[in-house]
């Protein structure tokens, strides 16, 4: 039941979920959301981070070199068989307890990033709600953005 082979196939599945999640998360309405404001998505951890300048402006052909890097360097860990399966299952384990002391405005937040296409002022008014600031304080928020996106791009 625990052999080796048994670890490599249940590995391999757990490896074309991340590239199945991977793809999906990429090309998703949430990723394009936080484009707006200046994140992504990390390749690795899928969590948000913020964009460099290199990501603002990389060409088509860098990107999929780093996408295949990235999935061939993932790949390598399914040879790990079931130690590979532990880690997975742990961090799926730790990411969803993590995630469930999380505040209501923040899910509520996350489902809208995922959910709908939000210009860039719906996402500062969601910012804002999600910080626990005021509304009279959304053109300050607004423009401390734009000019942080900005800088990003630049530097």
């Amino acid at each position: 039941m625990f052999t080796y082979e048994n670890g490599l196939i249940v590995s391999f599945l757990f490896y074309c979920f991340y590239v199945f999640n991977l793809l999906m998360t990429l090309n998703s309405l949430a990723e394009k959301n936080l484009n707006k404001v200046g994140e992504r998505h990390s390749w690795l951890s899928l969590k948000p981070k913020l964009m460099d300048s290199k990501d603002f402006d990389r060409p088509f052909i860098k990107k999929v070199g780093k996408f295949t890097f990235i999935i061939l360097w993932q790949g390598i860990f399914v040879f790990l068989s079931w130690l590979n399966v532990c880690i997975n299952v742990g961090y799926f384990i730790y990411s969803r307890y993590k995630d469930s002391g999380a505040p209501q405005a923040v899910k509520e937040f996350r489902w809208k990033l995922r959910n709908l296409d939000m210009t860039f002022d719906e996402i500062v008014l969601e910012l804002i709600k999600v910080k626990g600031l005021e509304i009279e304080d959304f053109n300050a928020v607004k423009e401390e953005l734009i000019e942080f996106v900005n800088e990003r791009r630049i530097s």
